[in-house]
Formats: structure tokens, sequence, C-alpha cells
């Protein structure tokens, strides 16, 4: 075989059984490569004779059962950083661009990392699912593991032969059902040829999101989307669409109150009445909605709710009655008044009956455990409340309704109702401010629904942080230095205001978050790495922590506004796994979400962007108060770590263009590559072909000996 010219890329390997060929690389050297025959003893023969002889009686079955394929093989890189190979393929006619769709494995270029080979030092790939009757064309790159890639191989081709028959091909279906306002598509039931692969998509209406997705039974998450792949059975995959909710946050100053107080949760559309209520010798001097003054009203409707809303009341004492002086004769006069009755001077009103005899009561109001906590530190901080009684002796304790306020401005920093923490709530410190006072109570819920009045209000006060001492909402000890610039701006991101990054104990690498693209988000006040060994999960979720490289990144960020949608980026300082998910964690119910609907990884997987809303999803402390707190992390599908970040390359942070790093990389050639068709035909020719070889090797080897 011809050597390949000065200045092109590789040339294609022979398809002889015994070649020598050559690669030449702009900027390298010439190198040889030799393949040389192996004697093989004379068995090897009846090896290839008898397979040989069992393909070409089941040849028929095999062109029926499946679409053409091929296998290509190439020269191994000797390279120490080889990462891989890209395969390109087009169909029609050859050259660039290679920008080929439609096959199994994917659409062009296929990436093969070393790991997905059987043998890395005599590399092979099989595509399938080609189309009867075309040309393919083919070409090679290599990459290593600091991204950089090769220019094409040589151009191979191959032609598929055209269909002579229908082949029968197994058919199964796949059952498609919705619960609420969505749509799955296609929809209804979907027939599906055996080995194909089916993917549906799953569309809410509008004002609805995605409760959750089952296939055969099993949740998948709230996805947006779900692939079937390599069909060989029968499934179902069923969708539940709820209704959007907003909360309203309502507040009262002291000397009154308003109903309902604290957060209430209303379904789109829906509207909420609040009653607000003096104390005796005070008024109310102004109610505020969504920050603007509405006036000293006794009440107030919100209609139609398609958003976030809060509302405030403000009362003052009620003027001094000013005393006339007597204008009538105010000489003494003895009466004597008649005995009706005892009056209570109490100043209690006694309910001990007023409750029904019959039907479900609700459970008696939670007792703080303590009134006043004074904290050493920021948190965490647990409350807890005594245990739970019902007058119904047959009701159990389903639920506790959790509230935390700030005392300064009495805003809500924590609203959540809780299955796990039913007595006690461990508050984390990123919910939290330092050296300030806050206000909490609770109430009950029982498993018929019954809720108990709110707890009597208990206080507790946090201290300073140990662990961020400069105060610039990074723990001292994930500090990084100049050299990190996540976001490649040329600013280091230790100097910035609009992006934190913190280092990675568990891998030393840094990770950042970046708030350079959102219009609502104010301020980042808080980023952490967190140590999953610390983390409180349910049973069920804790495998969940094994996918996690990068550990759980807590942070909190401040919008203008209660309620904004708020758009972040994190910037990683590796192109992570391609498979990349993002997790979110309930830390008060220790369970794991799927991020994956407001996650978007980057082409070149090197950042994610997050869509967050305050109040909504994204945002744990479950109200709409300007602050959205959000413990998460990334997270690959495996639990093989190590393999995975094998697959993951190393950051390029030169500044070299792609002809650039391809020029510069002088031991970072391409490979040739070979076609070899699937055609059982062509197979039987090549076992024959192998066998003989065999046989005259033996041969010659016996002779020698």
């Amino acid at each position: 075989m011809a050597a390949g010219l000065p200045g092109k890329a590789s040339t294609f390997r022979d398809a002889s059984f015994c070649t020598e060929i050559q690669l030449i690389e702009e900027g390298v050297r010439m190198k040889r490569i030799s393949f040389v025959c192996r004697s093989v003893f004379f068995k090897c023969f009846f090896v290839f004779f008898i397979s040989a002889i069992w393909l070409f009686s089941v040849s028929p079955l095999l062109s029926a059962a499946k679409a053409a394929e091929v296998t290509l093989a190439w020269d191994a890189n000797s390279e120490s950083n080889l990462a891989g190979y890209k395969l390109y393929y087009k169909m029609g006619t050859g050259g660039a661009p290679y920008n080929g769709t439609g096959l199994n494995e994917g659409n062009s270029p296929v990436t093969i990392y070393l790991a997905n080979l059987a043998d890395s030092s005599s590399p092979q790939f099989k595509l399938t699912g080609l189309a009867d009757g075309q040309e393919y064309f083919f070409t090679l790159t290599a990459f290593n593991t600091d991204g950089i890639e090769s220019d094409y191989s040589d151009e191979a081709s191959y032609a598929t032969p055209a269909s002579s028959t229908t082949p029968t091909v197994n058919t199964y279906t796949i059952t498609t059902s919705v619960a609420g306002q969505g749509s799955i598509t296609p929809g209804g039931t979907v027939n599906v040829s055996a080995g194909a692969s089916q993917t549906f998509a799953i569309s809410p209406n509008a004002h609805y999101h995605i409760s959750g997705v089952k296939v055969d039974g099993s949740s998948v998450g709230q996805v947006a989307s779900y692939t079937l792949s390599n069909i060989t059975a029968s499934h179902t995959i069923s969708a539940v669409f709820e209704v959007d909710t907003f909360t309203v946050t309502a507040t009262a100053g002291q000397n009154g109150s308003i109903s309902p107080k604290g957060v209430t949760s209303v379904a789109y559309g829906g509207s909420l009445t609040y009653t607000i209520t003096p104390a005796d010798g005070y008024h109310v001097s102004d109610v505020v909605v969504d920050g603007g003054s509405v006036g000293a009203v006794s009440a107030y409707s919100f209609g139609n709710i398609t958003t976030w809303h809060t509302i405030s009341a403000v009362f003052d004492a009620d003027p001094a009655a000013v005393v006339q002086a007597p204008t009538t004769d105010t000489s003494f006069s003895d009466t004597t008044a008649t005995d009706t009755g005892t009056t209570d001077t109490s100043g209690t009103t006694d309910t001990s009956n007023s409750t029904t005899a019959t039907g479900n009561q609700p459970p008696d109001a939670p007792v703080p455990v303590k009134s006043q906590i004074n904290a050493d530190s920021v948190g965490p901080i647990e409350l807890a409340v005594g245990s739970f009684s019902d007058p119904d002796s047959a009701d159990y304790h389903l639920k506790t309704e959790w509230q935390i306020f700030r005392s300064d401005d009495d805003v809500c920093v924590l609203s959540v109702v809780s299955t796990t923490d039913l007595t006690s709530l461990i508050v984390p410190a990123i919910m939290l401010d330092e050296s300030s006072s806050y206000y909490w109570n609770a109430r009950f819920y029982d498993n018929n629904g019954a809720v108990s009045a709110w707890s009597q209000t208990a206080y507790f006060t946090t201290g300073v942080s140990d662990t961020d001492t400069n105060g610039n909402g990074i723990p001292d000890d994930q500090e990084v230095d100049d050299s990190v610039d996540l976001n490649n701006d040329g600013n280091p991101d230790a100097e910035q205001e609009i992006i934190k990054s913190v280092m990675l104990p568990s891998i030393n690498e840094p990770i950042g978050l970046s708030m350079e693209n959102s219009d609502t988000a104010s301020a980042i006040l808080h980023m952490e790495a967190v140590n999953t060994d610390d983390l409180q999960v349910s049973d069920a979720n804790k495998s969940e922590i094994k996918k996690l490289p990068f550990g759980l990144i807590n942070f909190k960020l401040a919008v203008d506004n209660p309620g904004d949608t708020a758009t972040v980026t994190v910037f990683f300082s590796k192109a992570v796994h391609p498979n990349s998910k993002w997790l979110k964690l309930d830390v008060i119910n220790g369970v794991w979400l799927d991020y994956s609907n407001y996650a978007q990884l980057s082409t070149d997987r090197m950042s994610m962007t997050l869509t967050l809303v305050d109040g909504g999803f994204g945002d744990d402390d479950g109200v709409a108060n300007g602050i959205i707190v959000d413990p998460s992390g990334l997270a690959w599908d495996t639990t093989d770590l190590a393999t995975a970040w094998d697959l993951v390359g190393t950051v390029n942070k030169s500044s070299e263009t792609a002809s650039e790093s391809k020029a510069g990389s002088s031991c970072f050639i391409t490979s040739g590559i070979e076609v070899w068709s699937s055609s059982a035909s062509e197979a039987v020719g090549l076992l024959l072909l192998l066998g003989a070889v065999a046989l005259v090797c033996g041969g010659r080897r016996k002779a020698k000996g």
C-alpha cells in the first residue's frame, strides 16, 4: 500500500491480512508501523473453517434479523496521555463536513473513550443501523486528556447492500398515560421495532408542572424527556402533572394579628382573603402588600394569584380619651346594686368545652421545649417541641409545620412541612445570619387532616461564624487564590462580586458560582462545599451520595424581589462527565430531587446553568422572601466514580486555536482506520481466508520445527 503524501492526515490501514503502512501528520516526522503475521498452530484452521461454515449456513437469518452494520479498526496511538478517539461519518458523498446522523451509536462524531474499547492496543468499533443501499464515509481523530484533538485521518468508505427482502422485525408496544394537565409525545400506544430507541417528550400545560414520571412503574424523577434504548420488551410510561402553586407570606407587627398568618400556598389562579385585627386599645395604621401601602384596611383579598406575594400589617395605639369637666350635679348618691351573679375578672375565657363532642378534633398545640436558645455559632440550631397529643385516641401524628421569622423585620426565613422531623427540627446554618435574633412556632397535623393551633412563640439568637472569620461568605479553609479564574474573564474570582469560587476539599479542585448572566440576582451571600459524610438523608437516598464527585454545594443567593426567578452558572475546573446531571437536596426531609429540568450542561461540559425560583423549586427555605437557599450538587449516573473520572478531560487553559493546538501536539497523531463489513458473505470469506493463512503458517512452523 502506498505511503501517505506529506501534509495529509494518516492513511487507512490496508484490508490485507499482513501489511505495512505509514502515518504522516503535519508537524510530525514520518512514523512507520509494521504488522507481522504470527504463526499459529494447525488447529486454528479448523476453528476458522468451522466458523465460516456456520456463518454461511445462518447468513440468510442474520441478514433478515438486523440492519447493515460495519466494524471499524485502526492502528492504536501510543501517547501516554491518550484519552480516546472520535469517529466521524456521513452518507452520500465524501469530504467534510462529516455531519452524519441516524446511527444507533449516535450522531457524528461518536466519542470512543479508551475504557469503552475491548482492546485499546488493537482498537475496533462497530456502527449499527446503517441504511440499506447507501454509501457511508468515515474518518477518525484522536484526543488526549487535555482535550486536544488531532486532524482527520484519511477517509474510508463502505457501501451497504440494497435490501432484496423486507426483513421480519419484532415490534413492541409502549403505552403512555397522563394524570393532570399535560401530555406525553408521542402519546397513546406506540409501536417500536425490536432493538430500536424511542424518546418521549413530557410537557405540562400552561401553569402546571411535572410532578413525577414513572417507567414500568418505577420513578425516574421530574424529567422533561425520557428515552427507551435497545427496546426488547413492551413498556409503560406515565406522567403526573400538578398545578403551579405560589405562596403568600403574611406578617403582623406587635399589638395585632393577621389571619391566616405565616406562609400559605395557593394554586395558580386561586384567591386568598386576609383579616387584620388590632388588639384592644390599638388600631390598624397601615397594610403593606408586595412593598406598597394599601391603607389602614381591616381585610384584604388577593384574586387570580399568578405569582408570589407578601402582606404585612402595622398597628398603632389609639389616641388617649379627652376627659370633660362635669356639668351636672356630682353630689354623692348612695345606691345599692343587686348581686346578679359572679364576675370572672381573670381576663380569660374558659374554652375547655368549646370542641364538639363528635367528629375529628384537632391535635393539641405543640409546646416548645425551650422558649429561648442562645447559640454560640450561626448554626445548626435545633428546635424542639413536646410530644404529640390528640383528643381522638385513634389519631396519630402525620406531619409538623415549622416557621421561623427574623425578629428585626418579621420576614419569614423558613417555612416547611416535614414528615420526618415531627418533634424536632435542625435548622442548617445557611438558612440563618450570624448575630441575629429569630422567633418561631410550629403546629401539628393528624392523619385525618386536622391541624392544631400554632404553638406559643419561642425565640433563639445566633452567634458569630467560626468558619468564615473574614465574612466574605466562603469558609476560610475553602478560599481560592488569585490564580483561579473559572469564568475566564481575565479577573481572579476572589476579587469579584459576580462570582464566588471555593476549593473542593475532596479533590482539591475549584468550583465557581456566577450570577453575571442574571438580571434578578443581586448578591451571592454564601457558598461552601459540604462533606457528604455529614449529610442527614433518608436510607433510600443514601446511594445518591456515591454519585456526587464534588460533594454537596451549598449556596445562598439574594434576588431583587420576593418570588424572582434567577439564572446562575456553575463553573467546573474540568470538563465533567457527559451524563452529568444536577441533584438538589431537601435538607429538611433528607430527600434528593432530580433538578435536570432546570439545569443545562454546556456543550464543552465546563459549566452548568441553573434556573432557580425564590419560594419555588430550587429554594430550600420554602418561602418567597428575596433569598434563595440551594443545597445541591453535580451527579454522575454511576457509583464507580473512579471509572467515571477517568472519562473526564482536563481543562485546556491555553489561548491557542484548535488548529494551533493540533499543530503543537507533536506526539499526538491520528490513527489509520479500516472498515470491516458485517455482511455475512464477506465474513465467510474472511474466516476462510484466515483459516487458510493459519493452515499455511502452522505448516511452515511445523516444517521448521
